[in-house]
């Protein structure tokens, strides 16, 4: 006669394998009556990445504070250990919830923002600085005349990398910019009129002809 085969089931409360139903699981554990198992929670969703915040906007709505509280935080923790054009919309997640929410979880993001944006200005000066990118206090030329200012240059210094230039977005409360040499194109000053404080821009000493596109990247500034 042939041998039975034995059949191995799960452990009473293993999450099943597809993905989505194990996010399913792991959310419905961010209020487990266990702090070990609601952190463990956390951890597991963290793992799964940026794919899970639908799901967690859904707890939220559904879930008591204990779930609200860490359904943000795992939110925020994928902004910040992303690049923002990475983060899978974690960003605009926790803008939507602060805008649009109210009570606990409007409080909950919009205290999340300015975590995030603490941490991506932090982020921005470092890897700005590493490629080149002048941050700091000097003498910025303005209506002929000269004032001591922070603000920042992208110049001969610059290593040439745009992608590193879309930080310049988090680079906040200084309000003057010089562009000069090989990095008056363009692509620079695309990313350039994105800081959110940025009131005046310096182009000097370009290496060639200022080409149309450098000025329309302007467009988008109300005062120049």
């Amino acid at each position: 006669a042939g041998r039975a085969t034995a059949q191995v089931r799960p452990a009473e409360g293993t999450p099943k394998t597809g993905s989505n139903e194990t996010a399913a699981y792991w959310i419905t554990q961010l209020s487990h009556d266990h702090y070990l198992r609601r952190e463990k929670a956390s951890q597991k969703i963290k793992e799964l990445g940026p794919v899970v915040i639908p799901d967690l906007v859904t707890a939220m709505n559904q879930g008591d504070l204990e779930v609200i509280e860490r359904a943000v935080a795992v939110i925020s923790d994928f902004a910040i250990s992303r690049e923002p054009a990475e983060d899978g919309n974690a960003w605009v997640t926790l803008q939507t919830l602060a805008e649009n929410s109210v009570g606990r979880r409007a409080l909950a993001a919009k205290a999340a923002m300015d975590e995030v944006a603490t941490s991506r200005s932090r982020q921005a000066a470092d890897l700005l600085v590493a490629a080149g990118v002048f941050i700091g206090d000097g003498d910025f030329s303005v209506a002929a005349s000269q004032l001591p200012v922070p603000f920042v240059e992208v110049g001969d210094g610059w290593n040439g990398d745009v992608k590193v230039l879309r930080w310049l977005e988090w680079v906040g409360d200084i309000q003057h910019v010089r562009i000069s040499g090989k990095a008056v194109q363009g692509s620079v000053v695309r990313n350039v009129v994105r800081m959110p404080d940025l009131t005046a821009i310096a182009i000097v000493n370009a290496d060639a002809a200022v080409e149309d596109e450098v000025f329309s990247s302007l467009n988008g500034m109300e005062r120049i």
